[in-house]
């Protein structure tokens, strides 16, 4: 069985220099939807991207498909689609285009959806590869 590390994902941020206060808490939503999700358990990679131009920039924003605040990601090797909306809270939307769909947890039809929480736990490690 494959472990996947929190460590494992890195954050970049266009532009850099964006509010990089903000830019922590974005990186931790965005690996906590990687680890929650098979689909980008190969990225080693999200993009993070503004609101659109010609509002004033900012990382979190909202529109009428996703009316919660999200950032915008670009996750590398991600199967079926290239952006995906990540909430503050680390869970997210994977077909941002669509609006967002409540489903009953554990439902069928749940299964299928393209909205997923995440219900894992974040830890981080200080440790090496090798120190385990």
């Amino acid at each position: 069985m494959s472990v996947l590390k929190i460590e494992d994902l890195k954050t970049e941020f266009f532009p850099a220099t964006l509010l990089p206060a903000e830019q922590p808490a974005i990186a931790t939503a965005c690996r906590t939807f990687q680890v929650a999700h098979s689909d980008l358990h190969s990225s080693n990679l999200a993009s993070g991207m503004p609101s659109a131009p010609t509002k004033p920039s900012t990382w979190w924003h909202s529109n009428k498909n996703d009316p919660k605040d999200h950032v915008t990601v670009r996750y590398n090797r991600r199967k079926g689609g290239d952006r995906v909306h990540v909430y503050r809270d680390g869970t997210g939307n994977m077909n941002p285009h669509k609006p967002p769909k409540r489903l009953a947890r554990g439902s069928e039809a749940a299964q299928d959806e393209e909205l997923y929480g995440s219900d894992c736990t974040v830890e981080f490690s200080d440790e090496e590869d090798g120190d385990q």
